[in-house]
């Protein structure tokens, strides 16, 4: 059975024996793009969080903190907007594993070597709330390493968007 196409970004799978490191980071008001749960980010040099590249991420968005709201209490953010001022909860902990589309058929042999792997820098779904990023073209190098297939049924391996299991690398882990 073929997998579906349906990119969801990067998801929590195993946390390495203990609660994973969860770091609350500002995003400038200068945030060109919309951040949604399960996108990658890095860091700039003021320790503000922005969209990841497609070869480097330093953390995963987990959550998006409350917004407050003139007059009327916190406010809840399934999304930041672009150009919104706001803080999220990111996962930077290079021993949390993560379960991710992969837009490519993967070879055996990769997933065996622990190949690294780059981000598809997607848009994410306003509509639906959610990360829309995925992995593809093993390399060296890269944004992250590749650990091997997500096991669950219906997640067909030799086919293009089977689910994949990825960590952080260590050296991007601030």
């Amino acid at each position: 059975m073929a997998n579906s196409d349906n990119p969801r970004g990067f998801r929590l799978y195993k946390q390495g024996g203990r609660q994973v490191r969860r770091v609350k980071r500002s995003v400038a008001v200068g945030n060109p793009t919309v951040l949604a749960p399960g996108d990658g980010y890095i860091i700039t040099t003021d320790g503000t969080a922005i969209l990841c590249t497609t070869i480097l991420v330093e953390g995963i968005i987990e959550s998006i903190e409350l917004q407050a709201k003139s007059g009327e209490g916190p406010e809840s953010a399934d999304y930041l907007p672009a150009t919104t001022v706001g803080n999220i909860i990111g996962i930077e902990d290079d021993d949390a594993e993560f379960v991710v589309q992969m837009l490519d058929t993967v070879a055996l042999a990769d997933m065996d070597s622990g190949a690294k792997v780059d981000v598809v820098l997607t848009a994410a779904s306003t509509t639906l709330r959610e990360s829309r990023q995925e992995v593809d073209n093993v390399a060296t190098g890269a944004a992250l390493k590749l650990i091997g297939k997500a096991d669950y049924p219906g997640n067909a391996y030799g086919e293009t968007n089977c689910d994949v299991i990825v960590k952080l690398l260590p050296a991007n882990v601030q």
